[in-house]
């Protein structure tokens, strides 16, 4: 009897029954940039150099035109980038003299203020509608490669998460420099819910115990190397 118990015990598999996640990869890959033409209309803004002409940052709405035009900018098209860099650093030069931490923290009660500076409050609302688009970018990096991934077919069984786990990041880091981190973080989130699920709502005793000694035995291969 004894025997019989433990080998109906190292087979038993569970079942979590997770309930399915409540977003779709379409709701994320929305967020991807379309294709779009430089149709050269940015080289206006240069001078004979190649660089951006001086006389822009004397003009505060050609600075803001040209940063909100900076959004569209995908990899590989070097002259949005170029044009984001120069922009950025005059339109921040005006924000740190009227407290660019408190406008873009208070927007909604800075547009209230009789004393407000319009051009300030236009660049503080473009630079927190650019800081979105970046999180959406991110996200719809991560949605193709949890797509790529094919959690839900091939794990049918665990969790597909990858929008918590990115909102997790983006908790823990924020600032927009540090997307690479984010990414990181949430993958590494997903492949450990997967592991977790593994372990708590699919794999039998004996399955676990092999799994584990074969997931040991990597890691010592990979220090031993």
């Amino acid at each position: 009897m004894a025997t019989q118990a433990k080998i109906e015990q190292d087979h038993f598999r569970p079942s979590a029954n997770f309930p399915s996640s409540v977003w779709c990869c379409s709701f994320a890959l929305i967020c991807d940039v379309g294709d779009h033409h430089e149709s050269d209309v940015f080289n206006k803004f240069k001078d004979n150099d190649g660089g951006f002409k001086k006389a822009i940052t004397n003009d505060v709405k050609s600075l803001l035109g040209l940063y909100e035009a900076s959004f569209l900018c995908v990899h590989g098209e070097d002259i949005l980038d170029e044009a984001l860099a120069f922009t950025k650093q005059y339109l921040e030069t005006l924000a740190e003299q009227h407290g660019k931490t408190k406008i873009h923290q208070y927007i909604s009660f800075y547009e209230k203020e009789e004393s407000r500076n319009e051009t300030l409050l236009k660049f503080a609302k473009l630079d927190y509608n650019r800081i979105q688009l970046l999180y959406r970018q991110e996200l719809a990096i991560l949605s193709r490669w949890s797509r790529d991934l094919n959690v839900t077919h091939k794990y049918p069984y665990t969790r597909d998460r990858i929008m918590e786990a990115y909102v997790w990041a983006l908790g823990s880091i924020c600032e927009p420099q540090f997307g690479a981190s984010r990414l990181m973080i949430a993958k590494y989130v997903q492949v450990e819910t997967v592991l977790n699920d593994t372990y708590d709502a699919y794999g039998t005793l004996d399955e676990l115990y092999r799994f584990t000694a074969a997931f040991e035995r990597c890691n010592v291969d990979g220090i031993d190397d």
